[in-house]
């Protein structure tokens, strides 16, 4: 059994026939009107982001707030899930973040369809891991449906769709200072 953590990019492709290319899929997305209560939040933490030194206080600091405001604006379709395992026949990890398509949900179950990721340092570095739990999250929703996520390290986000075997790395890096076209990508994806 592979954990997430230590999936490479050749793994993918080689154990699991997954490939990983680099093409646009996401739409020009409407920017959100950002609520006061995390443009406040993101202010504060944006000054302390260089005392941030593990990607748990990035995690909490910078993407958890973000994800709350999807969550608030979406509680009726979705549920996000914070530190939670997925374990497959041949993966297992925890995976930062997880939304399902299950409103309410007290567990996360099934219908897993995002997945975000948080690094410390390198963006890019989280994108096997990423595709790895999106991955088996495809297997334990028990369909080929698409499933996307996203690798953060609260400054810069990228955004990955899985459709079958192939996961496609949009070439878009969104910062920090686009938290209204972030948001939008998550209401795409959610809508």
């Amino acid at each position: 059994m592979k954990a997430f953590s230590q999936i490479t990019q050749t793994e993918l492709e080689n154990e699991f026939g997954i490939s990983i290319v680099g093409g646009r899929f996401l739409p020009e997305v409407e920017p959100w009107i950002i609520p006061s209560w995390l443009e406040h939040t993101l202010a504060y933490r944006r000054n302390s982001f260089a005392t941030m030194r593990t990607e748990k206080s990035i995690s909490e600091a910078l993407i958890a707030p973000i994800l709350m405001a999807v969550e608030e604006r979406y509680r009726d379709k979705i549920t996000i899930f914070s530190g939670e395992p997925l374990i497959t026949e041949d993966l297992s990890g925890v995976c930062d973040f997880l939304i399902t398509k299950v409103p309410i949900a007290i567990s996360p179950r099934e219908s897993y369809f995002v997945l975000v990721e948080a690094k410390r340092q390198d963006l890019f570095s989280g994108i096997p891991q990423c595709v790895a739990e999106m991955y088996a999250a495809q297997i334990l929703n028990e369909n080929d449906d698409t499933v996307y996520g996203c690798v953060s390290i609260g400054v810069q986000w990228i955004f990955i769709k899985l459709e079958g075997k192939v996961a496609t790395t949009d070439p878009t890096i969104f910062t920090i200072t686009e938290v209204d076209k972030i948001l939008g990508v998550f209401g795409w994806i959610v809508g």
